[in-house]
């Protein structure tokens, strides 16, 4: 890792710039590192509305725009778009030309087009993003992509040059490659990303190294597993593991689960979801076991246990 474009203007792709060692996980880090990881400090979106320690619930400023947030939203969009689609009810022996639409449900458009081949199961194009808004985030920018069908699992490389994701006036952009392949059977999308993602007016700068989520579908609420390892420019590294799925409702809050993240000489944090809330256990000196407790509730934030 090294130095680098901290922005993302034009063509130019960011380049991670930061701390390289493991984090020390402290009390006065363990959100910013929690929500980094796995989620977005937003109450209505995907996962993790960790507030700062002892302070009350976040505000629409505190948005955070994350690798969990475009994984998301990309999903969606290309289940919108129905790529898994257009390449699964195939005319024998023809290579042809597919492209279609779709519109943010808080506006703008995502888009592509892509040449397929029905005798191998391939295609390949690009998508584009124009103020594509979900959620209170818009993102914009295009990638290409390739994609290949076997059964019921479409597989897809996505390379992307230059992304910028904002939400509550704050931009990231992002650049990088993620295998993603969609299982239409089980309603689940598998995907590891090598990500850079930074920040212009903070200086923040994030790499995601082999980080796989896994998130299934259901009609009332869908479940995730993240691990991998996460840089942050001003703590260093932490890995991330899931300890048993969690679980979200759609468009609301996680309520069971629990994620936890390790950095330096073994100094740990496990956020563990439940129905109106979550804890974290900081073990602070890295010997095993909890040594201080925060309860928190998605009202009032977080306190000492």
């Amino acid at each position: 890792c090294g130095g680098g474009n901290s922005g993302g203007t034009g063509n130019a792709a960011p380049v991670y710039s930061g701390l390289t060692t493991p984090a020390d996980i402290t009390v006065a880090n363990v959100e910013t590192l929690g929500s980094a990881a796995f989620g977005l400090v937003d109450p209505t979106s995907l996962v993790g509305v960790v507030p700062p320690l002892g302070v009350t619930a976040p505000s629409s400023s505190q948005n955070s725009v994350s690798i969990l947030t475009f994984n998301h939203i990309n999903n969606d969009v290309i289940g919108k778009l129905g790529i898994t689609g257009a390449i699964s009810g195939l005319s024998p022996q023809t290579v042809t030309t597919v492209s279609d639409s779709a519109t943010g449900s808080c506006g703008g458009t995502a888009s592509y087009t892509a040449t397929k081949d029905d005798v191998a199961y391939t295609a390949s194009g690009t998508i584009t993003f124009n103020n594509y808004c979900e959620g209170g985030v818009t993102i914009n920018g295009s990638y290409t992509f390739s994609a290949s069908l076997s059964g019921t699992v479409t597989s897809l490389t996505l390379n992307i040059i230059n992304v910028t994701i904002t939400s509550a006036g704050r931009t990231i952009s992002m650049a990088g490659s993620l295998q993603l392949s969609y299982d239409s059977a089980t309603k689940t999308y598998d995907s590891v990303t090598n990500f850079v993602m930074n920040e212009s007016s903070t200086g923040f700068s994030y790499q995601v190294e082999n980080y796989h989520i896994v998130e299934t579908y259901e009609s009332a609420y869908f479940t995730v597993k993240v691990s991998g390892r996460l840089y942050h420019s001003s703590y260093g590294y932490i890995d991330v593991d899931t300890l048993s799925p969690v679980y979200v409702v759609n468009g609301g809050y996680p309520y069971a689960g629990e994620v936890k993240i390790t950095g330096n000489a073994n100094k740990s944090a496990t956020f563990t979801f439940s129905t109106g809330g979550y804890t974290i256990g900081l073990d602070t000196d890295g010997v095993g076991g909890i040594d201080t407790t925060y309860n928190c509730n998605w009202s009032s934030g977080c306190m000492p246990a």
